[in-house]
Protein backbone atom coordinates (compact mmCIF):
# COMPACT_ATOMS: atom_id res chain seq x y z
CA UNK A 1 0.00 0.00 0.00
CA UNK A 2 1.45 3.35 -1.03
CA UNK A 3 1.13 6.51 1.00
CA UNK A 4 1.09 9.83 -0.87
CA UNK A 5 1.79 13.23 0.57
CA UNK A 6 2.29 16.69 -0.87
CA UNK A 7 3.20 19.75 1.18
CA UNK A 8 2.87 23.25 -0.10
CA UNK A 9 6.03 24.99 1.01
CA UNK A 10 8.94 26.79 -0.61
CA UNK A 11 10.38 24.71 -2.09
CA UNK A 12 7.55 22.19 -2.24
CA UNK A 13 7.83 18.61 -1.01
CA UNK A 14 6.15 15.40 -2.14
CA UNK A 15 6.50 11.74 -1.20
CA UNK A 16 5.17 8.48 -2.55
CA UNK A 17 6.28 5.50 -0.53
CA UNK A 18 5.32 2.04 0.48
CA UNK A 19 3.94 1.63 3.97
CA UNK A 20 6.55 1.86 6.72
CA UNK A 21 8.66 -1.26 6.89
CA UNK A 22 7.18 -2.76 3.69
CA UNK A 23 10.51 -3.59 2.08
CA UNK A 24 11.95 -4.97 5.32
CA UNK A 25 8.84 -7.02 6.10
CA UNK A 26 8.77 -8.67 2.69
CA UNK A 27 12.53 -8.84 2.22
CA UNK A 28 12.60 -6.66 -0.88
CA UNK A 29 16.09 -5.71 -1.99
CA UNK A 30 16.29 -2.31 -3.59
CA UNK A 31 18.66 0.30 -4.94
CA UNK A 32 18.20 4.05 -4.60
CA UNK A 33 18.54 6.66 -7.35
CA UNK A 34 19.15 10.14 -5.96
CA UNK A 35 20.36 13.54 -7.09
CA UNK A 36 20.27 17.19 -6.05
CA UNK A 37 17.59 19.44 -7.58
CA UNK A 38 20.41 21.69 -8.83
CA UNK A 39 20.94 19.05 -11.56
CA UNK A 40 17.40 19.69 -12.87
CA UNK A 41 17.51 22.19 -15.73
CA UNK A 42 14.08 23.61 -14.85
CA UNK A 43 15.35 24.75 -11.46
CA UNK A 44 17.82 27.00 -13.27
CA UNK A 45 15.05 28.78 -15.18
CA UNK A 46 13.18 29.24 -11.90
CA UNK A 47 16.32 30.26 -9.95
CA UNK A 48 15.35 27.67 -7.31
CA UNK A 49 18.08 24.98 -7.20
CA UNK A 50 17.51 23.85 -3.59
CA UNK A 51 16.35 20.33 -2.83
CA UNK A 52 16.76 16.68 -3.75
CA UNK A 53 15.11 13.76 -5.52
CA UNK A 54 15.22 10.13 -4.32
CA UNK A 55 13.64 6.97 -5.77
CA UNK A 56 14.01 3.43 -4.36
CA UNK A 57 13.72 0.73 -7.05
CA UNK A 58 13.15 -3.01 -6.58
CA UNK A 59 16.33 -4.88 -7.61
CA UNK A 60 14.41 -7.86 -8.96
CA UNK A 61 11.37 -6.42 -10.74
CA UNK A 62 12.67 -2.88 -11.47
CA UNK A 63 9.42 -1.51 -10.01
CA UNK A 64 9.44 1.91 -8.41
CA UNK A 65 8.97 1.42 -4.66
CA UNK A 66 8.72 5.07 -3.69
CA UNK A 67 9.63 8.62 -4.54
CA UNK A 68 10.64 11.69 -2.58
CA UNK A 69 11.18 15.14 -4.01
CA UNK A 70 11.92 18.34 -2.15
CA UNK A 71 12.21 21.19 -4.59
CA UNK A 72 10.63 23.35 -7.25
CA UNK A 73 7.87 21.72 -9.32
CA UNK A 74 7.58 18.75 -6.95
CA UNK A 75 3.93 18.22 -7.87
CA UNK A 76 4.81 17.89 -11.57
CA UNK A 77 7.35 15.17 -10.82
CA UNK A 78 5.01 13.40 -8.40
CA UNK A 79 2.21 13.18 -10.96
CA UNK A 80 4.41 11.36 -13.46
CA UNK A 81 5.93 8.97 -10.93
CA UNK A 82 2.57 8.16 -9.37
CA UNK A 83 1.15 7.34 -12.81
CA UNK A 84 4.05 4.95 -13.43
CA UNK A 85 3.59 3.26 -10.05
CA UNK A 86 -0.16 2.87 -10.53
CA UNK A 87 0.57 1.14 -13.84
CA UNK A 88 3.24 -1.00 -12.13
CA UNK A 89 5.70 0.07 -14.80
CA UNK A 90 9.44 -0.53 -14.48
CA UNK A 91 11.62 2.51 -13.84
CA UNK A 92 12.98 2.19 -17.40
CA UNK A 93 9.73 3.60 -18.78
CA UNK A 94 10.46 6.93 -17.08
CA UNK A 95 14.18 6.73 -17.82
CA UNK A 96 13.62 6.18 -21.53
CA UNK A 97 10.78 8.69 -21.91
CA UNK A 98 11.18 11.97 -23.75
CA UNK A 99 9.92 14.89 -21.68
CA UNK A 100 9.38 18.47 -22.79
CA UNK A 101 12.20 20.93 -22.13
CA UNK A 102 12.36 22.84 -19.84
CA UNK A 103 10.13 20.99 -17.39
CA UNK A 104 10.88 19.38 -14.07
CA UNK A 105 9.82 16.01 -15.53
CA UNK A 106 12.96 15.77 -17.63
CA UNK A 107 14.80 15.33 -14.32
CA UNK A 108 13.49 11.76 -14.23
CA UNK A 109 15.64 10.76 -17.21
CA UNK A 110 18.71 12.26 -15.52
CA UNK A 111 17.88 10.69 -12.15
CA UNK A 112 17.48 7.23 -13.65
CA UNK A 113 20.20 7.40 -16.33
CA UNK A 114 22.80 5.49 -14.32
CA UNK A 115 20.48 2.95 -12.68
CA UNK A 116 21.29 -0.52 -13.94
CA UNK A 117 18.48 -2.78 -14.96
CA UNK A 118 16.28 -3.59 -17.88
CA UNK A 119 15.68 -1.32 -20.82
CA UNK A 120 12.27 -0.35 -22.07
CA UNK A 121 12.74 -2.28 -25.29
CA UNK A 122 13.29 -5.56 -23.45
CA UNK A 123 10.11 -5.04 -21.41
CA UNK A 124 7.81 -4.36 -24.36
CA UNK A 125 6.19 -7.19 -26.25
CA UNK A 126 6.70 -7.40 -29.99
CA UNK A 127 4.01 -5.47 -31.84
CA UNK A 128 1.12 -7.50 -33.18
CA UNK A 129 1.57 -8.52 -36.80
CA UNK A 130 -0.40 -6.49 -39.30
CA UNK A 131 -3.57 -8.17 -40.42
CA UNK A 132 -4.70 -7.78 -44.01
CA UNK A 133 -7.51 -5.29 -44.38
CA UNK A 134 -10.84 -6.69 -45.51
CA UNK A 135 -12.30 -3.38 -46.68
CA UNK A 136 -12.48 -2.38 -50.34
CA UNK A 137 -10.15 0.63 -49.99
CA UNK A 138 -6.61 0.47 -51.26
CA UNK A 139 -3.89 -0.18 -48.69
CA UNK A 140 -2.73 3.44 -48.94
CA UNK A 141 -6.16 4.89 -48.10
CA UNK A 142 -7.49 2.26 -45.69
CA UNK A 143 -8.26 3.63 -42.23
CA UNK A 144 -8.79 0.25 -40.58
CA UNK A 145 -6.92 0.68 -37.30
CA UNK A 146 -6.87 -3.04 -36.57
CA UNK A 147 -4.17 -3.71 -39.15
Amino acid sequence: MAARRFESSTPSAATLRMSAGFSETYGIEYRVAKMPMAAVLRTRTLSEPRGLIKMPIDKTSDRILGFTVFGAEASELMARVQTATLGQLPFAVLRDAIFTHPTAAEALTVLLADVTGSTLTTRMADPAPRRPCDCSASEATCLNISR
